[in-house]
C-alpha cells in the first residue's frame, strides 16, 4: 500500500505566517524588525505551526509538503505546484497517493517571473490605507484600467481553477479547493466543482477575528497565531470528513515528515535539466 502526501498550495494564511515565538521575540516585533537568525527560526516556527502540519496529521497523511507563500496569487500558487511537485510528479506517484488543499486568496493579486523570482503584485490591499504597502506604478495602473474589483478578477480566477482541475486530473491529485476571500460566495455561485471544500461556503477566519486571543500579537501582523491556525484547520478537517472522506485514513501513521518549499526565489538549474535557462 502505497503512502500518503498532502500538498498545501496558498498565501501567507497557507504558509502559516504568524506563528510566532515570543521567547525569541520577547517585544513582538514584526518579521521585517527582527535579525537575520531570528528571522529563521521564525519562519521555521511559521512553516511547523500552521494548518497544513495541523490537518495533515489529522487525517493520518504521511507527509506534507507546503508550498504557502506569503504575498503570493492563485497563478504563483500554480506557478510554483508547477515548478515543484509537477516536475517530480512521476516519482512522488511511485511511493505515494497524492492529496491537494488549495487555499486560494484575494483574486485581484497577479504576479510575474523574473530571471530568479516571481514578483507579487497585491493592488487592492495595497491601495487599502490601513495597509503599510507602498502602491507601486504596475498596482497604480492595474486600480485605474480594471475599473471593479469583483466580477473581472473571479473571471481570471475561475480561468486558473478550470485549468488546475485539468492539470490535477492529469498528474493522479485528488484536489480540494477553498478560499479565506469575502468573494468565495459569489465564487462558488459562479462556477460549480466537485472539488470545492463543502457546497456552501465555510467562512475560514470568522471564529478567528471574533477573538484578539486567536490573532498574532506581533506589531502589524494581523494574522492568525497557532490557536488561530488550529481553528483554521478544525474547519477544515471537519468539512474534509463530512464531504471529502477519501481524504481521511483511520490508519495511525508510525513517522509524520514535513516540509516548506514556498520560496518564490529560484536558482540556476544545472545543465541538462529541464528548467535551464543560464
Amino acid at each position: 500500500m502505497k503512502k500518503r502526501l498532502l500538498v498545501t498550495i496558498g498565501c501567507s494564511l497557507t504558509e502559516g505566517v504568524g506563528c510566532y515565538d515570543y521567547n525569541i521575540n520577547p517585544d513582538k516585533l514584526h518579521f521585517g524588525q527582527l535579525n537575520y537568525k531570528n528571522k529563521k527560526q521564525t519562519l521555521d516556527n511559521f512553516h511547523k505551526e500552521g494548518w497544513p502540519n495541523r490537518v495533515g496529521k489529522a487525517l493520518n497523511f504521511d507527509k506534507v509538503i507546503n508550498l504557502g507563500s506569503g504575498g503570493s496569487s492563485n497563478c504563483t500558487h500554480l506557478k510554483l505546484f508547477t515548478d515543484k511537485i509537477k516536475s517530480k510528479i512521476d516519482k512522488l506517484n511511485k511511493e505515494y497517493d497524492v492529496f491537494l488543499i488549495w487555499m486560494m486568496t484575494e483574486p485581484t493579486r497577479f504576479s510575474f517571473y523574473t530571471t530568479d523570482t516571481i514578483l507579487q503584485f497585491c493592488p487592492v490591499e495595497a491601495a487599502n490605507p490601513t495597509n503599510n504597502i507602498v502602491v507601486n506604478s504596475l498596482e497604480k495602473g492595474y486600480l485605474k484600467y480594471i475599473k471593479e474589483y469583483k466580477i473581472g478578477p473571479l473571471r481570471e480566477q475561475i480561468f486558473l481553477i478550470e485549468l488546475a482541475e485539468s492539470l490535477f486530473r492529469e498528474n493522479n491529485i485528488k484536489p480540494l479547493f477553498t478560499s479565506w476571500s469575502k468573494l468565495l460566495p459569489d465564487l462558488l455561485r459562479m462556477y460549480k466543482s466537485e472539488y470545492w471544500l463543502s457546497p456552501k461556503p465555510s467562512d475560514l477566519l470568522k471564529e478567528v477575528v471574533k477573538d484578539r486571543k486567536y490573532i498574532s500579537e506581533a506589531v502589524h501582523c494581523g494574522h492568525p497565531n497557532e490557536n488561530g491556525y488550529e481553528l483554521i484547520a478544525n474547519q477544515l478537517i471537519v468539512d474534509i470528513k463530512k464531504y471529502h472522506p477519501e481524504f481521511y485514513s483511520n490508519t495511525p501513521v508510525e513517522k509524520f515528515d514535513w516540509e516548506w518549499d514556498g520560496s518564490v526565489i529560484y536558482t540556476p538549474q544545472k545543465k541538462g535539466t529541464s528548467f535551464n535557462l543560464f
